[in-house]
């Protein structure tokens, strides 16, 4: 088992990795960004400090993200966000009717009246709130 420190080095590391550098480390996302598990655990212990991190502990990062950064299904994992400009593909979708935005008290006028820009950012991504944890 992880502590919360070593937890939180190897969830910015899996990030690393699944957002931004998966081809350095011998690692192919299919169109979503999913790769299998055991690619992942491969590349992770290909760094000298992780060479005896285990699956449990990749799904141990995964379960404690309050963030949801990370999606385990069928044996495949995927960050569910933040990856780099034209990684990824998302089918265009109808947003739901009601869509929460969390954002900063000092820009709520310019959202009311120039509406949420992407601001460099290639997608939003929607959840359902009643999936959510809390």
């Amino acid at each position: 088992m992880l502590t919360p420190k070593q937890e939180e080095s190897l969830s910015k590391f899996m990030s690393k990795i699944l957002r931004h550098t998966p081809e350095q480390f011998g690692l192919e996302l299919d169109h979503e960004g999913y790769c299998d598990i055991q690619d992942l655990l491969r590349g992770i212990r290909s760094e000298d400090r992780w060479s005896n991190v285990r699956e449990s502990d990749i799904k141990q990062v995964v379960g404690h993200c309050p963030k949801q950064r990370y999606e385990i299904v069928n044996g495949y994992i995927r960050a569910n966000y933040g990856h780099s400009a034209g990684r990824l593909n998302y089918e265009e979708a109808t947003p739901p009717t009601i869509l929460y935005h969390g954002t900063n008290t000092k820009v709520i006028h310019n959202i009311f009246t120039e509406g949420i820009k992407p601001m460099g950012r290639k997608y939003y991504i929607c959840l359902n709130p009643l999936s959510l944890p809390f």
